[in-house]
């Protein structure tokens, strides 16, 4: 009976103790079957990124301006380092570093470092060469910019990690990323790869490419005039913007000082700044185009209408002075004379003429109220007071470009509408964007219809006065033999960026013109930032200008018509 007893006691423990191990394999065999798997695949498994190749940037023409190529980086993985004195001296040796500063970073047991970014192909290969345990390079894509400096401010650059982070670069940066891929292999223990397994691969997609409006000839030139006229004035900075009349492309578009894209971190960060687009300052006579159309379009003058423009005006409390003292102020002068002899007093007059109302219209018509739309990445909307902060004597000035801010783009866009026969026409410098097997994805040329602003027939007026300003006016220093050349010079002082009032002894120069004025091809801004030499538009900014158009219609074949 004892015997049977402890029979049945060690049966009943062999049971549970069956029971417990059988549950104990189903549940890690069946019910945790999944987890384990996966975690065991996990531990065999490494996973690689496959880099995307970022798009290409080019010229009008298919020039290529930006693009990217296969580039390494070093990873250290500092646990697998055996010997952390002997790889520093191997690592320093290969990537021309420091010993010391190499240790420094690797001795750290628990430390994932990246010892070297975008290293050269002689680098990778002599890396590869070492076959040091913890070691692994890394590959990439490094961004290279193919004609250095030139359209920086229009291309941007990318970050460490190859993201966009200015100009095109950034704000068209969903098309030009791609999307990056996998592989995914499976190592055994001692990290070698089971070949007997699968790859999972997940192919990248590369970037899309943009074709630009901009002409690479034509922005070397305006680049190289524009840097010669900044030197010759001992000027502080610049823009220049060439755009195609009838279809809004921008032909060039520069802003001076530049930077190398590929080595952005080395230059102040007033480089890097699109001054074409980001900078306001206050257009001065240039605008007075906008006034007399205003003037012209509403009704409130005729083409035939004369003034007796005088030296001073006493208006709000304050006097309005000529730049140039008349030598007949007492003679009536006719409307045109507010354009060729740029006449503050006049322009003021036909400003309070209009009213508040009608003049903020008007600068609304010729959108220099808010942003161009342009497709680059961080575009000013310029500084226009509200209606109701507007006093008697700002719509006075506003008369002749001052008390308000715009940038150069919305300025030339709005010189522009008036060479398009009163047409505005958006700002474009992207004409299309397209995959990397060529398939069209976006078309820019039919993203916003032209819209008209003003009539033909007051366009064409202010046209006509725009040509005379060259002829025998302020903008002689434009003019170009054989050619009909339409403009109109600016001069305005520098707004005091630390309070109110100006700058003493400080201005902005500018021109805008048109060729050929008769029938025009191309609209032209330049404007020179505080030129030391001197200060007129007409002599600082007006011969920018006419080196710049004369290179131009010679390029591009533009007939003369004179």
């Amino acid at each position: 009976m004892i015997a049977s007893g402890r029979v049945k006691i060690f049966s009943c423990i062999f049971l549970a103790l069956f029971l417990a191990v059988a549950g104990r394999v189903f549940y890690l065999q069946i019910y945790r079957q999944t987890y384990y798997k996966k975690l065991s695949l996990q531990q065999i498994r490494q996973t690689s990124a496959l880099p995307a190749k970022r798009g290409n940037i080019t010229d009008r023409n298919g020039i290529l301006l930006a693009s990217s190529i296969d580039a390494y980086s070093v990873d250290v993985t500092c646990r697998e380092i055996a010997d952390a004195s002997s790889a520093a001296e191997q690592l320093a040796t290969a990537l021309n570093l420091k010993k010391s500063e190499v240790l420094e970073q690797i001795k750290d047991k628990n430390r994932f470092i990246r010892l070297k970014r975008r290293i050269s192909a002689q680098e990778a290969e002599k890396i590869k060469n070492l076959k040091l345990s913890g070691v692994h390079l890394i590959h990439g894509q490094q961004r290279v910019y193919l004609r250095g400096q030139l359209a920086s401010s229009v291309l941007g650059f990318v970050d460490q990690d190859d993201q966009g982070a200015g100009g095109l670069e950034i704000s068209q940066e969903k098309y030009l990323q791609g999307i990056p891929g996998e592989l995914i292999i499976e190592k055994d223990l001692s990290g070698r790869e089971l070949h007997v397994s699968d790859r999972i691969l997940k192919e990248a997609r590369d970037g899309d490419n943009i074709t630009l409006t901009i002409d690479e000839f034509l922005q070397y030139t305006a680049r190289k005039q524009l840097a010669a006229a900044l030197r010759e004035e001992r000027a502080d900075s610049g823009s220049v913007i060439i755009m195609d009349t009838a279809s809004g492309e921008i032909l060039a578009m520069v802003s001076l000082p530049d930077y190398d894209p590929a080595r952005y971190f080395a230059y102040p960060p007033e480089n890097l700044r699109n001054s074409a687009i980001q900078t306001v300052y206050e257009p001065g006579s240039v605008f007075k185009l906008i006034t007399v159309a205003a003037a012209l379009d509403s009704g409130l003058v005729t083409p035939g209408a004369v003034f007796v423009n005088g030296n001073t005006f006493a208006y709000a409390g304050q006097t309005i002075r000529e730049s140039h003292t008349l030598k007949d102020p007492d003679r009536p002068r006719p409307l045109k004379e507010i354009i060729s002899e740029s006449l503050n007093i006049s322009a003021a007059k036909l400003a309070l003429g209009l009213g508040k109302e009608k003049m903020r219209e008007y600068q609304e018509r010729f959108q220099l109220n808010r942003r161009t739309g342009l497709e680059l990445y961080g575009e000013s909307a310029g500084l226009i007071k509200s209606l109701d902060r507007t006093v008697p004597l700002d719509l006075a000035v506003s008369g002749y470009g001052h008390g308000f801010s715009v940038t150069p783009l919305q300025m030339l866009a709005a010189v522009n509408a008036i060479a398009n026969d009163g047409v505005y026409v958006q700002p474009k410098i992207i004409r299309h964007i397209s995959n990397n097997k060529g398939d069209l994805l976006k078309d820019f040329s039919q993203e916003i219809s032209p819209r008209r602003i003003i009539t033909p027939q007051t366009a064409w007026h202010i046209r006509a006065m725009m040509q005379e300003c060259v002829q025998k006016g302020t903008g002689m220093l434009a003019g170009i033999p054989g050619y009909s050349i339409g403009g109109k010079t600016g001069t305005s002082q520098r707004v005091n960026p630390g309070g109110r009032g100006y700058l003493p002894g400080s201005y902005i120069s500018s021109f805008a013109g048109i060729i050929p004025g008769n029938k025009p091809r191309l609209t032209i801004l330049v404007v020179i930032d505080n030129p030391k030499k001197s200060y007129y538009g007409g002599y600082v900014a007006a011969p920018v200008f006419r080196e710049i158009a004369k290179e131009a219609a010679r390029y591009l074949a533009i007939p003369e018509d004179l």
